[in-house]
């Protein structure tokens, strides 16, 4: 809406002729069906701050949306690693032992995956404390 205001104003009137000699396209019916929808909006000053306002009311309340977490927001990460961690948790009482055979076996079948050069294998473990 505010785009083709901003044309007329800065352009002029939309009755100038195009440049194929077409007199009376608005862009087909996409063109007609966007002025039909923003004539009645553009009708009147007060039309159109009233529609300015509602639009800002809008994006407010969308974004204390996001502030007040209704909505999840999922950002791209600030860095573009290039690894995978995968993480294994074995059963309480687990040995060492068993945990590297387990990482073992998933190394082994990440190995047939052409997109990856290298792997680590770190076998941690976790200790509660009372």
């Amino acid at each position: 809406m505010l785009t083709l205001w901003l044309m007329i104003r800065l352009a002029g009137t939309l009755g100038h002729a195009s440049a194929h000699g077409d007199h009376d396209s608005h862009g087909g019916w996409l063109g007609d069906a966007y002025i039909a929808v923003a004539k009645p909006v553009l009708k009147s000053r007060a039309r159109a701050w009233t529609f300015l306002v509602l639009v800002g009311v809008a994006t407010i309340i969308s974004l204390g949306l996001i502030y007040t977490r209704h909505v999840t927001v999922k950002l791209l990460p600030f860095d573009n690693k290039t690894e995978l961690q995968v993480v294994v948790d074995l059963p309480e009482g687990s040995s060492v032992e068993a945990t590297d055979r387990v990482l073992q076996h998933v190394v082994g079948r990440l190995a047939a995956v052409p997109a990856l050069h290298r792997s680590r294998n770190m076998g941690q473990f976790s200790a509660m404390l009372a």
